[in-house]
């Protein structure tokens, strides 16, 4: 491979990286509003929410993709930014 072609593959995975600490940060946020149960975190916060919000059944929600999820959360995720802190662990 072309050391162009490991660059593009390296962008696509830390791209999804991203997309995967970005909607784990949203989880965290559900918790802390409390439109889930305080002691819920990242995923687990997520599953919760899609799975009262949709009346999806588990197996459906964790056979989800980070790409997915971001998806179906897109009206949550609209309007939505990272926290201080959550940027700086990004070293945005």
């Amino acid at each position: 491979m072309t050391i162009d072609q490991l660059r593009q593959r390296y962008a696509v995975h830390q791209q999804a990286a991203e997309v995967a600490y970005i909607t784990e940060c949203f989880g965290d946020q559900l918790a802390a509003t409390g439109k889930v149960p305080s002691d819920l975190r990242g995923r687990e916060a997520i599953d919760y929410y899609l799975i009262s919000t949709h009346s999806w059944l588990p197996a459906q929600v964790r056979a989800l993709s980070w790409e997915e999820i971001q998806a179906v959360l897109h009206a949550e995720l609209s309007g939505w930014t990272l926290s201080r802190d959550a940027r700086a662990a990004m070293g945005r």
